[in-house]
């Protein structure tokens, strides 16, 4: 090939063949998602621009060889457990982040729960129904969010942290959509066995993140009474419920990806639904948003 950048690709293509990883998608211009063709699913985003030596370190980090990723949740609630049992579970550090002196140093990934509604001023409405506010958690995230985007690190927004992004970016959000989709079911949560939640079918956007790790049709939890409006800039609406509502978001060029639904709470369940779509394992998700640390 002509281009001395696609030759200088190949090799560590070669590299990550012989680690037992398979090219997976082309998910933005220079970066490729490549995944584990055995074991445990694990995912692995490396650039035109990445070195052999940095992959392979990379790697041996997959392999246990190296220290472990660390994540910072930022958040002003008490009760994380889901999100720190499933970084755990994936043998990923984090430190709980609740005051802006604390952001630093930076983690390796920033990861916004969900929790409360966002103060409506801060893009630019007269709260009319939203609830639970908290304006020192919001302006808390926003500074955490802006440091994060500035010094390309990945970022992960759960619920209400996929609003935080959307506002960031400039966007707005429809303060009460007062229904769930016609399509709503409640199974059985996976992770609660006498809990139930609602769960409906969406769609996925062919060419996104999501699209290769589930496909283009997905079964989600539901548990929000606001919605994503106006698509902030440089973010793309790649999930959607049928009825319209955003599920997810997705940077064009940064590792910035946001979605309405709760994986945290999602893993693997056996048997069948009613619904055509595969229930969502959101362990899937945390593993691809670690693999851009």
């Amino acid at each position: 090939h002509p281009n001395s950048r696609y030759i200088q690709f190949l090799q560590p293509c070669f590299l990550l063949s012989y680690a037992g990883f398979v090219h997976l998608r082309q998910i933005s211009a220079g970066s490729t998602v490549f995944s584990h063709q055995s074991g445990p699913l694990t995912y692995l985003i490396i650039k035109e621009s990445d070195s052999v030596s940095k992959i392979s370190c990379r790697l041996a980090v997959l392999q246990g060889g190296s220290p472990l990723k660390q994540i910072a949740i930022v958040s002003l609630q008490q009760n994380l457990s889901s999100y720190t049992n499933m970084l755990t579970a994936l043998h990923c550090s984090f430190r709980i982040i609740r005051c802006t002196d604390s952001l630093s140093p930076l983690s390796d990934g920033l990861l916004l729960p969900g929790s409360r509604d966002c103060t409506p001023q801060l893009y630019g409405q007269k709260n009319n129904s939203s609830r639970s506010l908290c304006l020192e958690e919001d302006l808390l995230q926003l500074s955490a969010f802006d440091r994060y985007c500035h010094a390309g690190r990945p970022i992960l927004g759960i619920g209400k942290g996929m609003h935080l992004i959307n506002i960031a970016a400039g966007g707005s959000l429809r303060q009460h959509i007062g229904h769930y989709p016609h399509d709503a079911v409640r199974i059985c949560s996976p992770l609660r066995t006498e809990s139930f939640e609602r769960f409906h079918e969406t769609s996925i956007s062919e060419g996104s993140m999501l699209e290769a790790l589930y496909g283009t049709s997905l079964l989600v939890n539901s548990s929000h009474h606001q919605a994503l409006d106006r698509i902030g800039s440089r973010l793309d609406c790649v999930q959607s419920a049928f009825d319209g509502c955003p599920e997810a978001v997705q940077h064009r060029s940064l590792p910035i990806l946001g979605v309405q639904w709760h994986p945290e709470r999602l893993l693997p369940i056996k048997g069948k639904t009613d619904c055509p779509s595969p229930l969502a394992d959101g362990s899937l998700l945390f593993r691809l948003f670690l693999a851009f640390v």
